[in-house]
């Protein structure tokens, strides 16, 4: 006791270094007047995003703040820098922006914002994409609002619980020694979870990191939030970042997958957004460590994505090789071996047990290697007495496979290898340590979040992950994904409950039904002998996906930054 009001004294003692006139507020922002919504078009043949002229009349208010974003592409890449797309705002006759994209390969992206003189009256709005005569260049708008910016008392420390979600890419959850796993993969990790509560059965949306991590950050589902390819979140749903900075919060991200970055609209919500394309864990731990000295007066929410144990599986020594076999001579002691691979389909040369073995094993070093990692944030978080005042939320995006079911990597498919994953919550004092033993959706970490931050913007849901005693419906999705490969699969859908799985391929109609209690693996298919059950889950998902739907408007190529990061990924060849 007398060590943690030490503790608590400590706190308060950081808070009064800082002056309250000295205490920065935060900046939310809101959306006054959607214009890519709110114009009309005159051209009936185009989609309104790829219009040359939308057209409206309103009033400016005071302080209001243009965001533009959009993309110009081309469907040949000539190897030649194209002339440039202009995209303008005209407000009440006058140019106020003026934006020249060139696109140098396919497809180039970008986000401008701007000061708009305010008008007592409605006056004429333009948008206008002016493309070159010559070339087969397109434009579009993804996104034109009027904001305004709003001052909000930031939050100080003794004011209310911390927030860390942390996500490790690519975690399955059975390749866990916490989860009675052969190898001991997670040593710190297992320790830790003894004061935290553990799911066993946890699910992505998805098996694959943008659409899941939307997920996980506005609590929807991917057909819900719309990001089921490769297109930006909507600007109009409302993030977890952007809740908890509007109750005056401070927030911060660190992300090392190229997917979650600001352009991909999910820095929505956070003050500071620190992209570290392709960083290894140390490097995010380590700027985990610079933000929490940063923010250590303030109650804060972190959002730490490392990339580990994504592939290539090439974790720093001595943790790559601790699992692996010395004697093995294959072709994949080369890290670098696996990037070929496609995500999609079979690999073109023979890849035998051996091979998968060691792939496993190098995998498994990269686990090791993130739990080292994780012991160092957390021993971070003690120094600095910030640990029992924290809540920490630890998943991952998505699993992986290895030939399970003949394939390797993660995207194409929802057996429960890509997307059965990890998942607590280490709460002191609000959440009592545990297992839970039914299925659960890590989509519902938005709401346990908001419940455990005292926010009162999440309603209890009988699905809640904090309240739930019984098992609901996991429902799963993945589409094919433009830009990221020719060969990437068409949109499958899932349900899964306690006994049974469905998998449905919806455009070629392929569907599969399995037993989960005598057939964990999803090996045999028993549609035919049980039509009944997939009958009624058919048509749950076919409602679910009815009823929720917000598919992208669009299918353009990716951005060529972004196609670059993805390359060294493996995810393009």
């Amino acid at each position: 006791m007398l060590l943690r009001y030490s503790i608590l004294a400590f706190a308060f003692l950081i808070v009064a270094c800082v002056p309250p006139d000295e205490i920065p507020s935060i900046l939310v922002r809101d959306t006054v007047i959607d214009l890519l919504a709110e114009t009309t078009s005159d051209d009936p043949k185009r989609p309104k995003f790829r219009a040359a002229e939308l057209h409206m009349n309103t009033d400016v208010p005071e302080n209001a703040i243009a965001v533009l974003q959009g993309r110009a592409w081309r469907r040949h890449d000539t190897g030649e820098p194209s002339a440039p797309v202009r995209f303008q705002l005209m407000v009440d006759h006058e140019l106020v922006v003026d934006e020249a994209v060139v696109v140098a390969g396919r497809g180039q992206r970008f986000l401008v914002e701007a000061n708009v003189p305010a008008t007592t009256r409605d006056v004429p709005v333009e948008l206008r994409i002016v493309r070159p005569t010559d070339e087969d260049v397109v434009g579009e708008w993804q996104r034109v609002t009027l904001e305004q910016e709003r001052s909000r008392s930031r939050l100080t420390t003794g004011q209310g619980r911390n927030l860390l979600i942390i996500v490790a890419d690519t975690w399955r959850a059975d390749h866990t020694s916490l989860h009675g796993y052969e190898r001991a993969t997670t040593p710190y990790l297992d320790r830790f979870a003894s004061q935290a509560l553990v799911f066993d059965r946890a699910f992505s949306t998805s098996p694959w990191t943008l659409p899941s991590t939307a997920s996980l950050l506005t609590g929807l589902y991917p057909n819900e939030h719309g990001l089921i390819r490769a297109e930006p979140l909507p600007h109009d749903l409302d993030t977890l970042a952007e809740g908890l900075a509007g109750e005056g919060i401070s927030t911060f991200a660190i992300s090392a997958n190229p997917l979650v970055s600001p352009d991909r609209g999910l820095a929505q919500g956070f003050e500071h957004f620190d992209y570290l394309p392709e960083s290894k864990a140390n490097a995010i731990t380590d700027r985990a460590l610079e933000r929490l000295d940063e923010h250590r007066p303030y109650r804060f929410f972190g959002y730490l994505h490392y990339l580990d144990p994504h592939g290539p599986y090439n974790a720093p020594e001595p943790y790559r090789h601790r699992f692996t076999d010395p004697a093995y001579q294959g072709r994949f002691r080369d890290p670098q071996a696996l990037r070929p691979i496609s995500f999609a389909r079979a690999p073109d040369f023979p890849v035998d047990d051996d091979d998968v073995h060691h792939l496993r094993a190098a995998y498994d070093g990269e686990i090791l290697f993130w739990d080292h990692e994780f012991q160092r944030l957390v021993d971070g978080l003690r120094a600095r007495h910030l640990l029992d005042d924290t809540v920490i939320i630890i998943t991952s995006d998505h699993g992986e496979e290895f030939a399970e079911h003949g394939l390797f990597k993660h995207g194409h498919h929802l057996y429960d290898e890509s997307v059965h994953v990890p998942l607590l919550i280490h709460a002191p004092g609000r959440v009592d340590p545990g297992r839970v033993a039914h299925q659960v959706e890590n989509r519902r970490v938005f709401h346990a979040a908001h419940q455990l931050m005292g926010t009162g913007l999440s309603p209890p849901a009988p699905d809640d992950l904090l309240l739930t005693e019984q098992p609901f419906p996991v429902l799963l999705h993945t589409d094919n994904q433009p830009g990221l490969g020719e060969d990437r699969v068409p949109e499958v859908a899932a349900i899964r409950d306690s006994t049974h799985k469905l998998i449905w391929w919806l455009d070629t109609e392929r569907i599969e039904l399995y037993d989960l209690a005598t057939d964990p693996g999803e090996t045999q298919n028993v549609i035919d002998d049980e039509a009944h059950i997939a009958s009624a889950y058919r048509l749950a998902i076919e409602t679910w996906l009815r009823d929720d739907e917000r598919g992208p408007e669009t299918e353009t190529p990716l951005d060529d930054e972004l196609v670059e990061r993805l390359r060294a990924l493996g995810y393009i060849q």
